[in-house]
């Protein structure tokens, strides 16, 4: 029998790599859409078991995906999961109108979602594999990384790709927490997201390097943000690296295993000198690098440095204010085509 062929229509590239990792390791055959107007034709195309749409997208949102697919004789009868951070406030408008069976809200637990996709798979006949519960991660003798997001997709997507790659990880959900479970962890990496509320990673990494248990610890900046703040991120606080979100599964596993190398570098070499090109080794005496002969260096500056914070935080405060005014408009807008669209069918 063939295996089940599942869709997944979303704007976010990590919510795609997330579903597919959870899909192939379930045993699925996972096709991803990175748009709405892709994800119908796709849909045409392949004909798969189950789609999964969200439901906030620009240009086409998950309402006129579901509804050009409902309108399609090709895709009509193709049953559809809606996967949102609004599933609970819209999931069940769905589920009344255009065949959607089921809602996934995010944050969303792998063991969630396979449950209802094995569940439509499992009434039209189809190969759903067995959902088996997750072992357990071990610490013997496994290297112990902690990421510290405040995006519970981002934690789940790297907790699955470490995990895979035989790490032992812990997560945590934002800044204070991070150092917390830093402090009493003392893992060998920390991954630090960028933009976070009330403590974000400039001040995550600036507390880790400043205490005597805590600043030899690697870290690595895991971040959307990484090519704009990165390198002063490196010259400033001397993290190991940063890496770019989005990102691959195998970038974030050579990044991890390079900051390890990178840690024990040092105990076995005279200098420091033979670590990784990028890597800016700690010290005993500071975390932060000797000052740069740039006379526009800022690094042995602390005035200089909380000018800098000062901005990013600014920046970061106004840019927080205006995705959240343009997310709650468009939020409105589709609910209310939501709305409409109920009332025309009920007549």
């Amino acid at each position: 029998m063939a295996t089940a062929r599942i869709l997944s229509i979303d704007d976010s590239p990590t919510v795609l790599k997330l579903i597919e990792m959870i899909g192939q390791a379930a045993g699925y055959e996972v096709h991803v859409a990175n748009d709405g107007r892709r994800g119908v034709e796709m849909a045409a195309e392949i004909h798969p078991d189950v789609i999964l749409v969200d439901f906030i997208m620009p240009e086409m949102n998950g309402l006129q995906v579901c509804k050009a697919l409902h309108d399609n004789p090709e895709t009509r009868d193709i049953p559809i999961i809606l996967v949102s951070s609004k599933g609970e406030a819209v999931g069940d408008k769905f589920v009344a109108t255009l065949g959607v069976r089921h809602y996934c809200t995010k944050p969303f637990k792998a063991e969630e979602l396979l449950a209802k996709l094995s569940e439509i798979l499992g009434e039209q006949g189809g190969t759903a594999p067995e959902v088996e519960p997750e072992p357990e991660a071990a610490t013997n003798g496994q290297p112990v990384v902690l990421t510290i997001d405040d995006s519970p997709t981002i934690l789940r997507l790297v907790e699955m790709i470490l995990t895979n790659a035989g790490f032992t990880v812990r997560t945590a959900a934002g800044g204070a927490k991070g150092i917390e479970l830093a402090r009493q962890l003392h893992p060998d990496v920390v991954l630090v997201d960028f933009i976070m509320p009330e403590v974000n990673g400039f001040q995550v990494s600036k507390t880790l390097r400043e205490g005597a248990d805590t600043r030899d610890i690697p870290i690595v900046l895991v971040s959307s943000k990484g090519e704009a703040v990165g390198e002063q991120f490196v010259q400033t606080l001397g993290i190991h690296h940063y890496l770019t979100k989005p990102f691959q599964p195998d970038q974030l596993v050579t990044e991890v295993r390079n900051a390890l190398q990178a840690a024990a570098a040092p105990a076995a070499a005279e200098t420091p000198a033979t670590a990784a090109p990028h890597v800016v080794a700690p010290t005993p005496e500071a975390a932060v690098p000797p000052p740069a002969t740039d006379a526009t260096d800022t690094t042995d500056d602390p005035d200089a440095v909380d000018v800098l914070r000062s901005h990013l935080d600014a920046q970061l405060a106004a840019m927080e204010e205006r995705l959240i005014s343009i997310l709650d408009r468009r939020l409105q807008e589709v609910v209310e085509e939501i709305r409409n669209y109920a009332q025309v069918g009920s007549r």
